[in-house]
């Protein structure tokens, strides 16, 4: 066969389909679209169901009277309790002498001797008694190795 004498159907079945880009444009142009629109949708909804939420609860809260002083106002319990305000007493929400017998407490318990386990013979001892203890104990543990090493003679096999 001459390829003159090819007519075009038979010339179509000997050539392989040549195709364009592959990529259909117009379909990803449209998803785009309609991924924008979905994300602004879900974006508009989403700031208006904020919106809806915080007027419920602002509806909730109770409205305080204008002429209540700020510092009066009390949290609900449970309160923690306040540092004192050495500033200004007046301004102390809490009572001053409740923090200060809590830190002379704290103060007492940190100074002196006592049983925290008796049955497992644990005890409590001052903060600077400790330190002693623990400085001592680290110049035993560097000296230690040294006087070791100086009494083990040098073996050569």
């Amino acid at each position: 066969m001459e390829p003159k004498e090819l007519d075009d159907k038979s010339l179509k079945e000997v050539l392989p389909p040549t195709e364009g880009s592959g990529i259909n444009t117009r379909a990803v142009l449209i998803f785009c679209a309609v991924l924008i629109v979905i994300a602004v949708l879900v974006h508009v909804s989403m700031w208006y169901l904020f919106n809806v939420f915080d007027a419920q609860k602002k509806s909730a809260d109770p409205t305080l009277s204008p002429l209540a002083p700020r510092q009066q106002q009390i949290p609900p319990e449970p309160r923690l309790q306040a540092m004192p305000n050495t500033a200004d007493p007046q301004k102390q929400i809490f009572d001053p002498k409740d923090v200060e017998s809590m830190q002379k407490n704290a103060k007492d318990v940190l100074d002196s001797y006592g049983w925290i386990d008796e049955k497992n013979g644990i005890v409590r001892i001052p903060i600077e008694e400790a330190m002693k203890l623990v400085v001592e104990n680290e110049k035993q543990t560097q000296t230690a190795p040294a006087t070791q090493r100086n009494a083990v003679p040098n073996v050569q096999q």
